[in-house]
């Protein structure tokens, strides 16, 4: 009973000290009483001071409690590990905490008293290398990975890797650091994995998908899927990104083992960017008097580094900087660095975030190509996943690890993927329960549902078999890009496969859908919106879409599916409500403007009919005939002709039938021509109305009225400001065919 009141005590003194920030106290009450270790001030997760102290990155703090730890391990053998490796609620430890808070300095105060804690898993499966990673703490890592080849270097498998050696590099859901890292986007970190761990690129998590499937999920890593537009896709074209690359530390820093070797190099897919237009400008225009040296110069420079240097593979300098290639570089740096104040950003902020954009897309494809660099697909070998495999296994030495391991390779793959039906010697039950399930769809058919270009590019370079992969539904890459509505990924393949009889577009599907049923198909809660605001126009667009696919799939497509539909019965089908949605905004518009356009028609009509200033006794006008009014005379016979013409437009639109084909052309172009009459309507009327004011009290007033008339247009302005966006809309949307394909 005094032993629980005594811990109660100590636990409240060490919750009070922490709650002020009084760490200095707490080290005290540790180097008075060393049950204060061991003693959980947290109750809901288990921590004690020690742990806290860590989780807050308390450096100096934890170093004088490790001290305290040494000096009583001296004293009492192992009492040191047992401190260091207490674990709270979820099974972390203090290498844990450390790692989490990315601070090099604790993970070495903790691992000089017990390295073996690198390899110890939480309750969730999860060592301090994988919580380095969720953080994204790259020095942590690279740290704890070096630790971690220590470890394995005192173990009997020293000869070579095997999973069973790296079992902290995944958790207990099969989800390796390379999954995680790719997930939390942390690409530069994934990029080192990959050259670190080259085993982890053919692993799957439980959900079956691997490290190339999680990046397949992530179109937004990728310049296809970016949205940038105007003078923000120039400050793009115009950035300079660090490239990865890995390169061995000096002997100096053995410890750190790789690092990030960061050089900017050109960013792949921008050729017509301002840069290259500088590069010219300074080849023609300023080296114009030494134009051939200058030529054979620029050859090997790399003008988005910035660097005069001719540089190899391995991005060592080889030769001296040139003064006519350093003045060149000077030049194209600092035109450069002008463009974001010539394009008027005086906010540094935004070109920040594109910047970090772009460096996500360039990271991202490095990441791509190290992981085909790698990647074993399309080997008839079944997907290794750690928690399906026995010791046996796990201790067998790592296919791909050096040019002798064809052996190796061989054994691990056949007891993975060649045991009889019938067998379970070697493969847990559950493993022959999931053979009965569908199989995962491939990485490229996930990046065909998201749309991710560069990923399907890159896969069929490597592999182009994998044109021909499928899914469950019997779906191959172009019924599910179709399904999508990506039509970059169908303009890649159109191009890389240019004869429209290639059995890929020919695919049918088990319900006997083929690839115009795909394009005709419309489901408006899972179907990818068009770039185009308004029912009426993604209508508009999926029609486009239908006679472009019509025009550019084999004709013999054109048929029934399983349930009788062919593709035309189809389209009609699936957009019966998206005809309806769109006839109902082209009412309410057309309602809404045809009121305004009758209201600026009559009062076009009264001011064409009436001389400003009145007439005299004989009929003759009382002001002048000068130029004013003439002004006054066409610009209210021209609000008249708008205004009723406008009118006219929407009172069609209003009497249509609204039908399918009536969304193509029709209906478009008549919303956008009265939409245009109506602003000119707008725009006459009020220079007649400032025209006639002027010719009345241009005596008294003179110069003084031209203010009033500014404020006058004021709701011009306004009504611009709210309607041109759909104005302009409407002007690409009908007259912009992004279908378009040569």
């Amino acid at each position: 009973m005094a032993c629980n009141s005594s811990s109660e005590k100590l636990k409240k003194e060490l919750f009070e000290h922490i709650r002020k920030g009084e760490w200095n106290q707490v080290v005290e009450v540790h180097e008075r009483d060393r049950e204060a270790f061991t003693t959980r001030i947290a109750s809901y997760t288990g921590d004690t001071a020690f742990l806290l102290a860590i989780s807050e990155g308390k450096e100096g703090i934890v170093e004088k409690l490790v001290a305290l730890i040494n000096n009583w391990d001296k004293i009492t053998p192992s009492k040191a590990k047992e401190i260091v490796g207490f674990q709270n609620e979820k099974g972390r430890t203090s290498l844990h905490a450390a790692a989490g808070t990315g601070s090099k300095t604790l993970c070495e105060l903790i691992a000089r008293v017990d390295p073996s804690l690198v390899v110890a898993r939480d309750y969730k499966g999860e060592s301090p290398v994988f919580r380095a990673v969720r953080y994204g703490r790259m020095q942590v890592f690279l740290f704890l990975h070096d630790l971690a080849l220590a470890h394995r270097a005192h173990r009997a498998d020293r000869a070579h890797t095997s999973l069973s050696s790296i079992r902290y590099c995944w958790n207990d859901d099969d989800q390796t650091i390379l999954h995680n890292a790719i997930i939390r986007e942390n690409f530069d970190l994934a990029f080192q994995i990959i050259h670190l761990y080259k085993e982890l690129v053919n692993l799957v998590d439980k959900d079956g998908e691997s490290p190339l499937h999680c990046l397949a999920r992530k179109p937004a890593a990728f310049e296809s899927g970016s949205s940038l537009r105007g003078r923000n896709r120039i400050i793009y074209d115009c950035l300079s990104i660090e490239n990865l690359e890995t390169k061995v530390q000096e002997k100096s820093h053995p410890k750190l083992g790789l690092e990030v070797k960061r050089n900017p190099s050109i960013p792949p897919g921008n050729k017509q960017t301002f840069r290259h237009f500088i590069r010219f400008l300074w080849t023609n225009a300023v080296l114009a008097g030494g134009s051939h040296r200058g030529k054979k110069e620029s050859e090997n420079v790399d003008i988005e580094s910035h660097h005069g240097h001719k540089t190899d593979q391995t991005g060592r300098n080889t030769s001296q900087e040139n003064p006519s290639v350093s003045q060149k570089s000077y030049f194209i740096e600092h035109v450069s660095r002008a463009i974001p104040v010539i394009l008027g950003y005086g906010d540094m902020s935004v070109i920040k975030k594109i910047k970090q954009e772009k460096e996500k897309h360039v990271w991202a494809s490095r990441v791509l190509d190290a992981l085909l660099e790698v990647a074993t697909l399309y080997d008839g070998k079944k997907a290794l996943r750690v928690s399906e495999l026995n010791e046996k296994q796990m201790s067998e030495k790592i296919p791909g690890e050096d040019s002798n391991d064809q052996d190796s390779k061989e054994k691990v793959e056949e007891d993975i993927s060649q045991q009889p039906m019938g067998s379970t010697s070697n493969i847990p039950a559950e493993t022959t329960k999931k053979k009965e399930e569908p199989e995962k769809e491939t990485a490229i058919l996930l990046a065909a549902k998201y749309g991710v270009a560069e990923i399907i590019e890159k896969i069929l370079d490597h592999f182009p078999m994998a044109i021909y992969d499928k899914d469950k539904d019997s779906k191959n890459i172009v019924l599910i890009v179709l399904e999508n509505r990506h039509l970059k990924v169908l303009k890649f393949l159109l191009d890389k496969y240019r004869d429209c009889d290639h059995i890929a577009y020919q695919k049918v599907d088990e319900e006997g859908n083929t690839a115009l049923h795909y394009a005709a198909m419309y489901d408006e809660k899972s179907v990818r919106s068009w770039p185009v605001p308004g029912a009426a126009l993604q209508m508009q667009w999926e029609i486009k879409w239908h006679e472009f696919v019509e025009e550019v799939m084999p004709p013999r497509l054109s048929r029934t599916n399983k349930e009788g539909q062919t593709p035309k019965e189809l389209f009609s089908h699936t957009h019966k409500g998206l005809v309806k949605n769109g006839g109902d905004w082209l009412m309410s518009t057309a309602t809404s403007c045809s009121v305004v356009a009758t209201l600026i028609a009559t009062v076009a009509f009264a001011s064409s009919t009436t001389a400003p200033g009145g007439t005299e006794s004989d009929g003759k006008h009382k002001v002048k005939r000068n130029l004013t009014f003439e002004l006054f005379a066409i610009s209210s016979l021209v609000s008249l002709c708008f205004s009723v013409t406008s009118l006219v437009m929407f009172l069609a639109i209003l009497t249509s039938r609204h039908q399918e084909k009536d969304f193509s052309k029709e209906l478009p172009r008549k919303i956008l021509f009265g939409l245009t009459s109506l602003f000119l309507s707008i725009a006459s009327v009020l220079v007649t109305f400032c025209a006639g004011h002027f010719l009345i009290f241009k005596d008294n007033f003179k110069y003084a009225v031209f203010p009033v008339y500014a404020v006058t247009l004021l709701p011009l302005c306004l009504f611009a400001v709210a309607q041109f966006p759909l104005y302009f809309d409407l002007l690409l949307a009908t007259f912009w065919n992004p279908f378009n394909h040569d």
